[in-house]
């Protein structure tokens, strides 16, 4: 085992070339020692794809470390459920409760309003002729989340709220008044019989039934609000704005998925693969594990290189089959086992409709001349541009 260069949050040479800083990561050897910078940052890094899968696959020894808002709820920091669930018992109690309200079949119904809320945001972008495309996709995710939930999609107001709750403050103070406003309108809204269509409602409607496995009020509000912060709104929005940065250096990859749009759930995979905004997930071990013959101690902070996983399964760049056509390559983006991401079929389906309806409305685009996007990881921790400016 040798020493690695910096984390991937702090590392320069991730910054410029996430390939680069894999292939850097991956010949210093399977485990990868990280003890330089920010020591918050400092623990041991999966680099292979079978570690990675295996690690993910033993929750009992690679422990997702507890997490929580700012926010004191009941006396006490109210928990990021369920990514802080430590059983497989008690995870699969969230799983059997939010997984029939994120399903494919579930979230299908809600495809044409998505399609329809980036249609409207792109046709005003493309008369403008250039655009921040993160500040489109952070509006669009903000739209995207609330149409899905049931609420109206441009209400000004929630949408300072998400943002606000997103970046955070010292005390929780924007997470109180992002679950103060949700409170309002889901809550006030269930009993309603004219109310908009959401996936929420089924969840709103259990509380205080005492169902068995039902969650409870506090696990509900913990719920919503991961939603509306960063699973919600900036996974998505860092996932869609690499898509159009990728695609903005490329004019014939543009070109080629305006002609044949089937192929676009294809390259949505791909970019997830090859920029995920989460490239890397920490765990902590619950005892002593040796791991490509490297010992690492029980209550270490272990790195899962999910990106790296990707790129060693399906390689560094856009995988296509032989008539050039984009195909998915298998990878870990949302991560496997009891953690995998339950909100990913919902970030799937606006990954498409915000690539299909972009390509629909705006023309060949490029980069600004002279714009350099920058990779920044604050103050989210979520890996994504601190803007992105194209011209068409």
């Amino acid at each position: 085992m040798t020493s690695s260069p910096l984390h991937h949050k702090e590392s320069p040479v991730f910054a410029a070339d996430r390939a680069a800083y894999w292939h850097q990561l991956r010949a210093l050897g399977p485990v990868v020692q990280i003890h330089a910078g920010k020591p918050m940052l400092h623990g041991y890094y999966l680099t292979r794809r079978d570690d990675v899968r295996a690690a993910l696959l033993d929750p009992e020894t690679f422990i997702s470390p507890p997490k929580t808002f700012k926010l004191i709820l009941f006396g006490t920091p109210l928990p990021q459920v369920p990514l802080s669930c430590g059983t497989r018992a008690e995870h699969a109690r969230f799983g059997r409760v939010l997984h029939p309200l994120f399903s494919p079949k579930a979230l299908e119904p809600f495809a044409p309003a998505l399609h329809a809320q980036a249609a409207t945001l792109f046709s005003a972008a493309a008369a403008e002729g250039h655009c921040d495309a993160v500040a489109l996709a952070d509006d669009f995710a903000c739209r995207a989340l609330l149409t899905v939930c049931g609420m109206q999609p441009d209400d000004a107001r929630a949408a300072g709220l998400i943002r606000a709750a997103v970046v955070g403050d010292a005390n929780g103070a924007a997470e109180m008044e992002l679950i103060n406003w949700l409170n309002a309108e889901l809550v006030n809204q269930t009993p309603n019989p004219n109310r908009l269509p959401g996936v929420l409602w089924p969840l709103l409607e259990g509380i205080g039934k005492g169902d068995d496995g039902a969650l409870s009020p506090p696990e509900i509000i913990a719920v919503i609000l991961l939603l509306f912060s960063v699973a919600g709104v900036e996974m998505v929005s860092a996932a869609n704005s690499f898509m159009l940065m990728r695609l903005a250096t490329d004019p014939d990859l543009q070109a080629q998925l305006r002609a044949d749009p089937s192929q676009i759930p294809a390259f949505v995979e791909e970019m997830v693969r090859l920029q995920a905004p989460g490239p890397a997930i920490p765990r902590v071990t619950s005892r002593d594990v040796t791991v490509g013959g490297v010992t690492i101690p029980a209550n270490s902070v272990v790195w899962i290189g999910l990106e790296a996983a990707g790129r060693e399964n399906g390689g560094d760049e856009i995988s296509r089959d032989a008539e050039g056509k984009v195909q998915r390559q298998r990878h870990w983006a949302f991560g496997s086992g009891i953690h995998r991401c339950l909100g990913m079929h919902l970030a799937r389906l606006e990954m498409v409709a915000f690539l299909t309806e972009w390509l629909n409305h705006v023309t060949t685009f490029e980069l600004e001349p002279g714009f350099a996007p920058t990779v920044v990881h604050n103050p989210t921790g979520v890996t994504h541009l601190a803007s992105l400016m194209l011209r068409y």
